[in-house]
């Protein structure tokens, strides 16, 4: 479905209130910041755990070639005194991926030609905090570019999900026992659920292949999977979401990362 759509889902599966504020929250706030310099805004921390969130802005522009970068990006900071530097590989993940996007925006404008005069290229980034539970933390970033020139902007989703006990970044394999076959009852559901919604038009976007699940978030209830453009349907239809409630996927969760029963 639709991000404006997750509301119904998440309804119908009974995700508990603070779920139903946390996903919502996260797929519905997005825009630009418009910023001097790099800032920092304080967030406002879990009670019970010794961390914060802090937001970075970064605001860049130029004339030759012309564009404008707008991003905020989490600072993940450890205050414990056992902290040990366990935020460090969470910062060190999201300055690569927001490196990275950069890098895929220069690299597009080395081939404006046909751009209407006055036109310009853009990037910006937002994320959201689907999760914060017992060291636990899973971002959802959103990501709109356009190249002046190009038909339409690109839409794309990434997501971190991070173990602040281990000060590691999570594979979606970790969530489950050694050896279990866990894609196949995810992509059975996802495959179920968006043709009931009539948004499956390239089935190959949801084989229960770890490519097609790269992108996924941890709520208090399920996994979020995001498919962006093109993947499972054509670009008109836009990105797509489809939870997944825990209790869809049985008893072949490792109990070390199924925190949120």
């Amino acid at each position: 479905m639709r991000l404006r759509g997750l509301l119904h889902t998440i309804i119908r599966h009974g995700l508990p209130c603070f779920s139903v504020l946390m996903v919502l929250v996260a797929l519905t706030l997005s825009g630009g910041h418009s910023l001097a310099a790099v800032t920092l805004q304080a967030a406002t921390p879990t009670p019970d755990l010794d961390w914060q969130l802090t937001v970075k802005h970064i605001d860049l522009q130029s004339k030759t070639p012309d564009f404008t970068v707008t991003i905020s990006q989490p600072v993940l900071q450890s205050t414990g005194a056992s902290s040990g530097g366990k935020a460090d590989a969470f910062n060190t993940a999201v300055d690569a991926f927001v490196a990275s996007a950069q890098a895929d925006l220069k690299s597009g404008l080395t081939d404006t030609t046909g751009a209407p005069p006055g036109s310009s290229s853009s990037l910006h980034i937002d994320y959201n905090v689907l999760a914060s539970n017992k060291g636990f933390i899973s971002v959802q970033f959103l990501i709109d570019q356009f190249i002046a020139g190009a038909a339409h902007p690109l839409h794309n989703i990434y997501s971190i999900n991070y173990n602040l006990n281990t000060g590691k970044v999570l594979t979606l394999a970790d969530l489950f026992k050694p050896k279990a076959d866990y894609l196949t009852p995810i992509a059975k559901f996802v495959s179920a659920e968006l043709k009931r919604e009539n948004r499956l038009s390239f089935p190959d976007g949801t084989l229960p292949k770890a490519e097609n699940y790269g992108v996924w978030n941890m709520t208090h209830g399920g996994l979020l999977f995001s498919f962006t453009d093109y993947q499972v349907g054509p670009y008109a239809q836009g990105e797509s979401v489809v939870f997944v409630p825990y209790s869809a996927l049985g008893d072949i969760f490792n109990d070390d990362y199924f925190f949120a029963v």
